[in-house]
């Protein structure tokens, strides 16, 4: 009996989904009178765009992106990143990239991407997105974030791709003028 009611929760759900492709939905643990989930909650816009201004060639494997700005994106602080929605060889796929830019110095906001060999994306990105491109994304999110710091010293440690929100926030650090030592 309750494998039946799940089953046809999961094939309410695929309706949902396929109906309004405009809005992905998840089950969300929410518990009826029968003690079984039955909330949706939408999880991603995918009409949610952002236009490609300019690819900047930085390295031989690293690119900036410069986004338009976007009424989601234009409030991102330094430290956020960005979840882009892509179909790369018919698969949807997503990936989220910090924020290089830095919204207290940057006009416009920026991702870096590093190409990685044999990487679908970072490749995808690389190699075809260009300039006047839309990709679909995910408004800015995370918490590791520059926010009314309650100290006068910072010291960032990063390496690898941890290094581009460190960058964001040290633009932002410094543009502040609020910090003794950085």
């Amino acid at each position: 009996m309750r494998t039946s009611k799940i089953l046809k929760i999961v094939e309410f759900w695929t309706k949902i989904s396929l109906s309004r492709r405009q809005t992905l939905y998840t089950l969300v643990p929410k518990k009826n009178e029968s003690g079984i989930f039955v909330k949706l909650f939408p999880i991603m816009s995918s009409n949610n765009q952002v236009r490609i201004e300019e690819k900047i060639n930085e390295t031989a494997d690293a690119v900036t992106f410069v986004l338009s700005q976007n009424d989601l994106i234009k409030q991102y602080k330094s430290g956020q990143f960005i979840t882009l929605l892509l179909t790369v060889g018919g698969e949807k796929i997503r990936r989220s990239y910090s924020f290089s830019s830095s919204p207290a110095i940057d006009t416009k906001p920026c991702i870096t991407v590093k190409k990685i060999q044999e990487g679908k994306v970072s490749s995808y990105l690389c190699d075809i997105i260009k300039a006047g491109d839309l990709i679909d994304f995910i408004q800015p999110a995370g918490i590791f974030t520059l926010d009314k710091a309650t100290t006068d010293s910072l010291v960032f440690i990063g390496a690898g791709s941890g290094i581009t929100p460190l960058m964001s926030m040290l633009k932002t650090a410094l543009a502040s003028k609020s910090y003794k030592k950085i």
